[in-house]
């Protein structure tokens, strides 16, 4: 059974983790939406406004990805094994 503080602790990591990753997805869909060819302009070169921020949500991802690795293994993971007598090395 696991216990209830890591069950809870474990609940708001995820919202976080779902709240940015959704919060950008919601702001460039909504970028789109509201100024239609915002995104197509182009900054420099062959590189478009949209391929930019495209790539900045890449690099949110992937940090958020780590984020939540890093919370887990910090928050959850040391004191469940704790619990059952288990020490990882790291």
């Amino acid at each position: 059974m696991v216990p209830e503080h890591l069950r809870v602790m474990a609940l708001h990591i995820r919202r976080r983790f779902v709240a940015v990753n959704a919060a950008t997805v919601l702001a460039l869909a909504g970028l789109d939406l509201i100024l239609p060819d915002a995104l197509a302009t182009p900054m420099a070169g062959p590189v478009t406004f949209g391929m930019a921020l495209l790539g900045l949500y890449g690099v949110i991802l992937i940090g958020s990805a780590v984020w939540y690795d890093r919370a887990f293994a910090a928050r959850c993971d040391r004191p469940a094994g704790d619990l059952v007598g288990v020490r990882e090395e790291r």
